[in-house]
C-alpha cells in the first residue's frame, strides 16, 4: 500500500464514508471471528476433529497472506473504489459458498475464498482512510472503523450463534451475506474515486522488498505477528473448550463472546 499524504480528493460525506468502511470492516471481520464460536457445530455436521477444525480457521489466514502478498505487489496499480467493491463482491460470494457448503471440503474451499478476497480488503480500507481522511481526523476515523472488531463481538458473534442455534450455521453465514448486499450498493454511491498511485513502470517487486526490509517498520510487524499468533493460537478452542471442559450449555456460549467484547469495546477507546 501506498504511503503517500491525503490528496485532495472530492468526498461526499465524511462520516458517511467512515460509517460505510467500518460496515464493511464489520461484516468482513464477523465472517472470519463467527467461525470460532461455531467450532462445535462443524465438529457435529461433519464429523471432524479438532485438527480439522483448525484447518477451517487458518485456511482463511493462510489464503489472506497470500493474496496480500500478491496483492500488494500490483493493487496500487488500481482505482482504490474499484479495488474496494471487486475484493467485497468476492468476499460476498465467499461467504455465500459458505452459507450453501455440505461437506468439510467445500466449506474449507469456501474459507480459502473468503481469506484471498478479505485479506486484501481490509488493507484497502485503511488506505483509503490514509488517502482522503485529513491528518488530524485520521486517528479518530481508524479507531471507529478498527471498533468494528468489539461491535461484531459484542453484537455480530451472539447473534449469529442464536442464528445457528434456531435455524443452523449455514443460516449464519447467509445472514451475512444478506448484510452485505446493501453496503455493497452503499460502497458504490459513497467511496471516492481515488486514481492509483502506482504507473506502469515502478517496479512492484522492488517497493514490496523495500517496504517489507525497511528497519523502522521490523518492530511493528513482529509486535503483530505475535499478537495474532498468541490470540488465534486460543480464540478458536475457547467455544470448545468451555461446552466440554467447563459444562457451559451451548445456548449460553454467546454471552461469553457478548461480555468479551463488551469490555473491548470500551478498554480499547482507553487505550
Amino acid at each position: 500500500m501506498s504511503s503517500h499524504p491525503s490528496r485532495n480528493i472530492h468526498v461526499k460525506s465524511e462520516p458517511m464514508l467512515i460509517f460505510v468502511l467500518a460496515a464493511v470492516q464489520f461484516t468482513h471481520i464477523l465472517d472470519f471471528v463467527i467461525m470460532m464460536p461455531l467450532g462445535s457445530y462443524f465438529q457435529e455436521a461433519f464429523h471432524i476433529n479438532p485438527r480439522e477444525f483448525s484447518f477451517l480457521i487458518s485456511a482463511y489466514t493462510y489464503s489472506a497472506f497470500a493474496a496480500g502478498i500478491v496483492g500488494a505487489l500490483f493493487i496500487d496499480r488500481f482505482n482504490r473504489k474499484s479495488a474496494a467493491i471487486f475484493l467485497y463482491t468476492g468476499f460476498i460470494v465467499g461467504t455465500a459458498f459458505c452459507a450453501v457448503a455440505d461437506s468439510y471440503i467445500l466449506l474449507l474451499l469456501a474459507r480459502i475464498i473468503s481469506g484471498a478476497f478479505g485479506g486484501i480488503l481490509s488493507s484497502v480500507i485503511f488506505a483509503i482512510v490514509g488517502d482522503v481522511i485529513a491528518m488530524e481526523r485520521r486517528g479518530r476515523a481508524t479507531g471507529a472503523i478498527m471498533g468494528a472488531f468489539s461491535v461484531s463481538s459484542v453484537v455480530g458473534i451472539p447473534l449469529g450463534l442464536k442464528v445457528a442455534e434456531f435455524y443452523g450455521w449455514n443460516i449464519s453465514f447467509a445472514g451475512i451475506v444478506l448484510l452485505s448486499l446493501p453496503i455493497l450498493v452503499l460502497m458504490y454511491y459513497h467511496l471516492p474515486s481515488i486514481p492509483p498511485f502506482q504507473s506502469a513502470g515502478d517496479n512492484p517487486v522492488q517497493n514490496f522488498v523495500r517496504i517489507l526490509t525497511y528497519k523502522r517498520y521490523m518492530a511493528s510487524y513482529m509486535l503483530i505477528m505475535f499478537v495474532i499468533l498468541g490470540g488465534f493460537t486460543v480464540i478458536p478452542f475457547i467455544a470448545p473448550y468451555m461446552e466440554r471442559n467447563v459444562g457451559i450449555p451451548k445456548e449460553n456460549i454467546s454471552w461469553i463472546y457478548f461480555f468479551g467484547g463488551l469490555v473491548t469495546f470500551f478498554s480499547s477507546r482507553l487505550v
